[in-house]
C-alpha cells in the first residue's frame, strides 16, 4: 500500500518490464499524460566478450571459443531456496531426459557419446546437491564466469518461482550470447515475442529437455539462436535502447507534460530547458 502510495504521488514512472509499465498506468494520476509519463525503459545488457562466434558482433575482446569446444551445461546461482529447488528439478527431473533425448538424436553407440557434463556455479551447496549424480560438477563462487561460459554449450535456467522484476539469468545468457533454455517465468519481462527464435522456452521437465538436447546435437540451431540472441540484445536491450526510452521519459518530464495538477516533480540538476517550465523546477 505504501508503495502505491509513492506511484501515485509521482508525475512520471519508470518500469523495467513492459508488463510493469501496464500496471503501474492506472496509478498516474496525471491520466492526460499516461503514455508519455510511464515509460518501460528496459534494462541494458551489455555485450560479453565471452559471447559466442561472430553472431555476436564486432564488440568481442578476446578470442572466442569455437562452436566444436563447447560441451557443457551450465547453471549460476546463489543458495537462494528458489534455486535450490531448480538445482533438484535439473538433476531429478530434467536431466535424465536430456540424455535420453541426446541418445535418440546422436544414434551413436557406447556411453561417451551420450555424456553430458553438467556445471553448477555460484554456491558451495552444489558441491554437496552433485553427489550421486554422475557428470555433474559442482563449484562454489568463482572469481571468475568466463571460463565457464566459454566453454558453455548451452546455459539451464528454470525460474520456478514467478515474481515480479525479471530473471537476472536470463538477462546473463543474452549478455554473454551462449544459447540458453528457460522457464515462462525465466522470461518474463524480456519481450521474447519481439525476436522469434531467441528464446528457447520449456515450463515441463520433457520440454526443458528436449530444448536442452536439440541445442547440445544441433549446430544449426545453436548458431540461429545464438544470431536471434544477439538480433533482440541490440534491437532491445541495448544501452541505446535504455537511452532512447529515458530520453523520451525526461523531455516529457521537462516540457511539462507529467506535472500533475496537486504535486510537481522536483528534480534540480538535469540542466534541460523548457519553454513550458521553469528550469529550475526541473533536476
Amino acid at each position: 500500500e505504501r508503495e502505491r502510495l509513492d506511484y501515485e504521488r509521482a508525475d512520471a514512472l519508470m518500469a523495467i518490464t513492459e508488463r510493469d509499465r501496464r500496471a503501474f498506468r492506472p496509478m498516474l494520476r496525471n491520466d492526460r499524460a499516461a503514455d508519455a509519463c510511464v515509460v518501460h525503459v528496459p534494462m541494458a545488457w551489455v555485450h560479453r566478450a565471452a559471447a559466442p562466434s561472430a553472431a555476436a558482433g564486432a564488440d568481442s575482446r578476446v578470442p572466442l571459443p569455437t562452436l566444436s569446444q563447447r560441451a557443457t551445461l551450465l547453471f549460476v546461482g546463489t543458495n537462494h531456496h528458489g534455486n535450490v529447488r531448480a538445482v533438484r528439478w535439473l538433476l531429478e527431473r530434467v536431466m535424465p531426459a536430456v540424455r535420453a533425448h541426446v541418445a535418440r538424436l546422436r544414434q551413436q553407440p557406447g556411453d561417451a557419446a551420450h555424456k553430458v557434463v553438467l556445471e553448477l556455479v555460484g554456491s558451495h551447496k552444489w558441491t554437496m546437491a552433485v553427489k550421486g549424480h554422475a557428470d555433474v560438477v559442482g563449484y562454489g563462487q568463482v572469481h571468475s564466469l568466463d571460463p565457464h561460459l566459454g566453454r558453455a554449450r548451452v546455459l539451464v535456467l528454470p525460474n520456478l518461482v514467478n515474481g515480479s522484476g525479471i530473471a537476472t539469468k536470463t538477462g546473463l545468457a543474452i549478455q554473454a550470447g551462449v544459447p540458453f533454455v528457460t522457464t515462462s517465468a525465466g522470461a518474463n519481462g524480456f519481450e521474447a515475442e519481439r525476436t522469434p527464435g531467441a528464446f528457447a522456452i520449456g515450463d515441463s521437465p520433457e520440454d526443458f529437455a528436449r530444448h536442452v538436447a536439440e541445442l547440445l546435437v544441433d549446430d544449426a540451431r545453436w548458431e540461429r539462436m545464438a544470431m536471434q540472441i544477439a538480433a533482440h540484445r541490440t534491437s532491445y536491450l541495448s544501452d541505446e535502447s535504455a537511452a532512447g526510452a529515458l530520453q523520451r521519459l525526461l523531455a516529457a518530464v521537462v516540457e511539462g507534460s507529467c506535472v500533475s495538477p496537486r504535486a510537481h516533480l522536483r528534480v534540480r540538476s538535469l540542466g534541460l530547458a523548457s519553454k513550458r517550465q521553469d528550469p529550475s523546477s526541473v533536476t
